[in-house]
């Protein structure tokens, strides 16, 4: 019987080229959502699923939804728990409703917003924002237009601004939220939620850049 010994030339090499493929593979397949109680529960396990079933490979969805959390109290665990040290390949971000509920001021709001994504930043390889939903109080709903529009024009270091989901619930005849798509004020139904995984898979699946953001670094 005929054997063959590896050189050890050969075999150094292949360690060398198992060690630098590691870090790719072990964060490939993981997000962060990030956000109050339209986040928490909901997203993480249908996105996990959408992302399975379309690219055939396991997939991490660490819940970061806060029920009532402010952009301020998200800031805060944020930093005492240390989110980013999993090393998420995408972060996903989507809070400031409950901000909308109490009236804050959106400059302080969108400062919150910008600690988080500096925090993020340090062990995610894409941050990704999305505009906060429309609500079924129009007066609430301007707040959400003016907070999402300062986003967008003074928020640095994101990878990409997502605005489907504000497009699908926002009802241009109501100046408010789809009422088919919300289970009550603030909160989508499981049709709603559905919508929003479905746009946080598209996103990270075909990384499309938004041609009405030009400030963004978008995905290349």
């Amino acid at each position: 019987m005929i054997g063959f010994r590896l050189r050890p030339s050969l075999i150094f090499f292949a360690c060398l080229a198992i060690l630098a493929l590691a870090p790719a593979m072990a964060f490939a397949e993981s997000v962060a959502c990030v956000g109050d109680s339209i986040t928490e529960i909901h997203i993480p396990p249908r996105l996990k699923s959408r992302l399975e079933s379309a690219t055939g490979s396991g997939w991490t969805a660490y819940d970061d939804g806060r029920g009532g959390f402010t952009t301020h109290d998200l800031r805060d665990i944020m930093g005492a728990e240390c989110w980013w040290c999993p090393r998420p390949t995408y972060t996903l971000i989507m809070a400031g409703t409950n901000d909308m509920v109490h009236n804050y001021n959106v400059d302080s709001s969108v400062g919150a917003m910008q600690a988080m994504v500096n925090m993020m930043r340090r062990g995610s390889s894409r941050v990704v924002v999305a505009l906060i939903l429309p609500s079924l109080s129009a007066g609430e709903t301007t707040w959400a237009k003016r907070y999402n529009q300062r986003l967008q024009e003074r928020l640095g270091g994101v990878d990409y601004f997502m605005k489907t989901n504000w497009e699908d619930f926002y009802d241009e005849n109501t100046a408010a939220a789809n009422a088919n798509f919300m289970a009550d004020r603030l909160h989508p139904n499981d049709t709603g939620y559905d919508i929003i995984a479905d746009n946080w898979t598209e996103v990270i699946l075909t990384r499309q850049a938004d041609p009405c953001t030009e400030k963004v670094n978008n995905y290349r």
